[in-house]
């Protein structure tokens, strides 16, 4: 075979298949009361430690300052958004680039139209912090997963825990 063949058929193939995520079949659930945030799993592997979110955000909306140990993409699929640290508004099917280790505080712009919804690849883990520079607390891909289920549960929403895509 010559390494530059361009038959597909000849190539070395992976034994995995293909994952699929309908997300439209799993459930927003709110992070808390009283807080315009919602969020649903659609990914989490056990072996890379990467995890698949889609969030949605009322405008004016400001998260915690936090910081990934690893790299995210974060892809605008709706509403409009910066970093109070950067000089970017990040609007519809706009990509962010976060670097690992990097720290950044999301705020949905208050004039937006719409709300916020923002699909993102992270990889390790989120560490969160208030205006002190104080942990609020570290997630990673179990345990936004365990928070997933576990609020889902509390608003009394059933998640057919088969739709999440584990690898």
């Amino acid at each position: 075979m010559d390494i530059y063949t361009t038959n597909p058929a000849e190539l070395a193939q992976t034994p995995l298949g293909a994952g699929f995520v309908d997300t439209e079949k799993l459930p927003w659930v709110d992070v808390a009361p009283g807080v315009n945030i919602q969020f649903k799993v659609a990914s989490c592997c056990n072996k890379t430690g990467r995890y698949v979110l889609l969030s949605k955000y009322a405008p004016g909306t400001q998260i915690a300052t936090h910081r990934h140990s690893g790299a995210v993409i974060a892809i605008t699929l709706q509403g409009s958004w910066t970093y109070l640290e950067e000089d970017f508004v990040a609007t519809k099917g706009c990509i962010a680039f976060e670097t690992a280790n990097s720290n950044h505080t999301l705020k949905v712009l208050d004039d937006s139209e719409e709300e916020l919804i923002l699909l993102t690849i992270i990889e390790g883990s989120l560490v969160s912090y208030d205006d002190k520079g104080h942990i609020l607390g570290i997630h990673d891909a179990q345990s936004h997963l365990q928070l997933y289920l576990a609020l889902a549960a509390q608003q009394g929403l059933d998640i057919d825990e088969s739709l999440i895509y584990r690898h």
